[in-house]
């Protein structure tokens, strides 16, 4: 007989945690907070032409010049790991940023952000779905130097 009780205990285990599935089964999924972007903030630009020897603490020394960095990423090819030649850089403020990209335009008074002898060409930093309807447009910010390349 002790060995029936015991299978009775089991079974009343195996039923509270079926009891505790379900209900977590039948509560509702909350739904998840997306993160705010970077980009809302005004505080990202997104750099073209920089150096394929180009690291993080480079870029970062240069737009340092412009305000506080607060990061920069790299972006690179996913097959290869190499760099594509542009980078997001997110300044602490967005008047850094504004002034690092109104620093980057060239104009009969201003040369440009140069680095490795490259004109860096910059731009506020739009959402990936701004950047995905412009894609289908085919057109691209005109960045620093104002000139469309097509």
């Amino acid at each position: 007989d002790d060995d029936d009780d015991d299978d009775d205990d089991d079974d009343d285990d195996d039923d509270e945690v079926c009891d505790e599935e379900e209900a977590a089964a039948a509560e509702p999924a909350k739904p998840k907070k997306k993160a705010p972007s970077d980009v809302t903030e005004g505080c990202t630009i997104f750099v073209r032409n920089i150096p394929f020897d180009a690291t993080q603490e480079t870029l970062g020394e240069v737009f340092g010049a412009y305000g506080g960095v607060a990061s920069v990423f790299l972006v690179r090819d996913r097959n290869t790991g190499l760099l594509r030649g542009s980078a997001f850089v997110k300044m602490a403020t967005p008047e850094a940023a504004g002034a690092a990209i109104a620093a980057a335009r060239v104009d009969d008074l201003n040369e440009g952000i140069k680095m490795s002898g490259r004109e860096l060409r910059c731009d506020a930093a739009v959402d990936r779905t701004e950047a995905r309807a412009l894609a289908a447009e085919g057109t691209k910010p005109t960045g620093a130097t104002g000139k469309d390349k097509r």
